[in-house]
């Protein structure tokens, strides 16, 4: 069950009513609930594996706390969460949501040993945390520091109701109208064969590839938020339009916001960081992409996609960044090019189709026949109302729009209207999924 499913729709109606009106004591018990039934509906084995790291994971950090040196142990226990999830991922059985729940776990321990939290001594309230069912399969990964309060007294009230509808609205329609259209595009390709396209048609499914990419993982966050905020809680911003980025490196600051700062917290700056001079510092930025390759998974296309991406930001750290910020255009231009060949990797597997594909987006032999020719003006005709819809979702204008006006009778009434047409695609088209449900 995800959140573009008919299923996902009336229960969390009928759960959210029943949450509404019970006290928090016994809210907190439902939310419980709520939330391993949602990984249950999903699957079964990963809602018991689920529910089993919590009471793990909360006696681990009440021990390190306690312990006379609380920051190893809470290390060792991290270091016992990450070899379970590398067990999960180099046997190919990946739990749903593990990446994602056993990195806030991690995260969680860590803070607790250094003591810039205090273990939550709530057991309910803990688990609560750690399973909250709106980020439990896809993140943010939200620290306990910004979960706390709203989990323990949820802000219920009229004005986050209707800012969290008015999010969920733009994230189903953007989910089921543009991103699940788009993917009909690269399923033609992958039909015609990639040897048999033109070179601009291979680009095109490149940028088409990294448009979807984006679509699908901001659309779920912005039903996340917005099903969190329903329910009183703020979730941590995931995604900040990064394609108004004027560099690599600032393009994934803005994107996956909470991963990369993960990443930047618990590895890159005790690795260092950038103050242990320019040898050490390109070091910790390459293993760090190194590893963010293969948090995505153990392959080796993406370990190239890290890898490649280190080197861009790497060549910025040393001195290009400073070029491209006195461009204005350029950088823009640089930004999608590195994005959408580096996302390349996402697309294809293996040595020989890495090299199939790059050969035809750089044709270095010369230009290889196609199987019908004008085929990117043709696809470019067929599908310009979804790229052109979601080049427009890369912008915050939709999204100001929408919270601008959400809260005027005509923009409610315009919003229900995209949200019951949003519904009749989902019934006549099926159950959208997400592509990072497989990270």
């Amino acid at each position: 069950m995800t959140f573009a499913s008919i299923k996902f729709l009336c229960c969390f109606a009928a759960f959210v009513i029943i949450y509404m009106v019970l006290p928090q004591k016994v809210r907190r018990y439902w939310l419980l609930i709520g939330s391993i039934a949602f990984i249950a509906v999903n699957d079964v084995r990963s809602a018991i594996i689920a529910a089993t790291f919590v009471p793990i994971n909360y006696f681990l950090a009440r021990k390190a706390y306690n312990e006379y040196d609380p920051e190893i142990s809470a290390r060792r226990s991290a270091g016992l969460n990450i070899l379970v999830l590398c067990i999960f991922k180099i046997t190919g059985f990946m739990p749903v949501g593990a990446s994602f729940y056993i990195f806030t776990y991690v995260a969680y321990l860590i803070d607790v040993g250094r003591h810039d939290v205090k273990y939550e001594s709530n057991f309910i309230d803990y688990a609560n945390y750690a399973l909250f069912f709106p980020r439990i399969l896809m993140g943010p990964i939200a620290r306990y520091n910004d979960s706390r309060d709203d989990i323990k007294a949820p802000k219920i009230n009229a004005e986050n109701i209707q800012y969290g509808l008015e999010s969920f609205i733009l994230g189903f329609a953007m989910k089921l109208i543009l991103a699940d259209r788009l993917v009909y595009l690269q399923r033609e390709v992958d039909r015609i064969g990639i040897d048999c396209v033109s070179t601009s048609m291979a680009w095109l499914t490149a940028l088409t590839f990294a448009l979807r990419l984006y679509l699908d993982w901001q659309s779920y966050c912005l039903m996340a938020s917005g099903v969190a905020k329903i329910m009183g809680v703020n979730l941590p911003l995931n995604f900040d339009y990064p394609h108004m980025a004027k560099s690599v490196s600032e393009f994934y600051r803005r994107w996956h916001i909470t991963l990369m700062l993960w990443f930047k917290d618990y590895i890159y700056i005790p690795l260092g960081g950038s103050r242990k001079g320019k040898v050490r510092t390109v070091f910790n930025i390459l293993f760090i992409w190194l590893l963010t390759g293969l948090w995505h998974g153990i392959t080796i296309n993406f370990l190239l996609w890290g890898l490649s991406l280190g080197v861009f930001v790497v060549i910025e750290h040393l001195g290009f960044r400073k070029v491209l910020d006195k461009l204005h255009v350029l950088p823009h231009i640089y930004v999608i090019f590195v994005i959408t060949t580096t996302f390349a990797f996402f697309a294809t597997k293996g040595i020989d189709n890495i090299g199939l594909y790059f050969g035809k987006l750089f044709p270095i032999n010369g230009i290889t026949p196609t199987m019908m020719p004008g085929d990117t003006l043709i696809y470019i005709k067929k599908f310009w109302p979804y790229l052109i819809g979601g080049i427009l979702c890369t912008l915050p204008y939709p999204e100001r729009i929408v919270h601008k006006y959400g809260k005027k009778w005509y923009g409610a009434i315009i919003l229900a209207g995209i949200f019951w047409v949003t519904v009749y695609v989902l019934w006549k088209n099926g159950t959208g999924s997400f592509m990072y449900m497989n990270f």
